[in-house]
């Protein structure tokens, strides 16, 4: 007598499907039937700030713990020639249009000396400005140092003046994050697509055009 597991896959071919979609049981998509994909989600690095909206993929950790999870699939998913690819992660907070496109610098800005992301994004305003005396001038705020920047943690400037490199940072924030999986993927999962890390419909266009030349589906 066929096993439910067994049904899943006549049924679908019946309704004319012929993938198994992310979320679903591996009892029936590891039985080389059908093809599939199915959705990781690595133990995530510090957070920005302590938020949950944001975690610090500047965080060396972070691509270790994808590489991690990847692994875990031997035996099952990883090397499976019906396995189409992986999605990592699902509607992520940051990639949605409800985050806005300052969000993340500010975050980087309020979090401690030591976070990751704060120190990338002191390193992207060196390139930008080269001494700390310009960017005050252009954000009309009073560091005395770039090890001040790192230190202070209540500075929120202007968003007309600071947007630009606010803006700037987001973009930086969401290529770090694609590249980072993409290379953990390429080095654990080779045989495998790289499907992205879904979106919803609202996706910001920043996020979008990040992950664009990045995934491969």
């Amino acid at each position: 007598e066929a096993t439910s597991q067994e049904l899943a896959h006549d049924r679908l071919r019946s309704w004319g499907m012929n993938t198994i979609g992310g979320f679903s049981d591996e009892d029936v998509y590891l039985q080389a039937r059908t093809p599939y994909t199915i959705v990781l989600y690595p133990t995530n690095p510090s957070l920005i700030n302590g938020l949950g909206t944001f975690p610090d993929y500047f965080d060396p950790q972070y691509r270790g713990n994808v590489v991690s999870r990847i692994r875990e699939e031997a035996g099952k998913s990883l090397g499976d020639p019906w396995l189409l690819g992986y999605f990592v992660h699902n509607e992520l907070p940051w990639t949605r249009s409800s985050s806005e496109n300052i969000d993340v610098g500010l975050a980087a800005l309020a979090a401690p000396p030591t976070q990751h992301a704060k120190v990338a994004f002191q390193q992207q305003l060196i390139v930008t400005y080269g001494g700390i005396t310009a960017l005050n001038a252009a954000w009309q705020t009073g560091y005395s140092s770039w090890a001040d920047f790192l230190q202070r943690q209540d500075v929120v400037p202007d968003a007309g003046r600071a947007g630009g490199d606010l803006r700037a940072f987001d973009i930086r924030y969401a290529e770090q994050y694609f590249d980072t999986t993409r290379s953990a993927l390429a080095e654990a999962a080779p045989q495998h697509l790289y499907l992205g890390a879904r979106f919803t419909n609202g996706v910001r266009t920043a996020v979008a055009e990040a992950a664009a030349s990045r995934v491969d589906v």
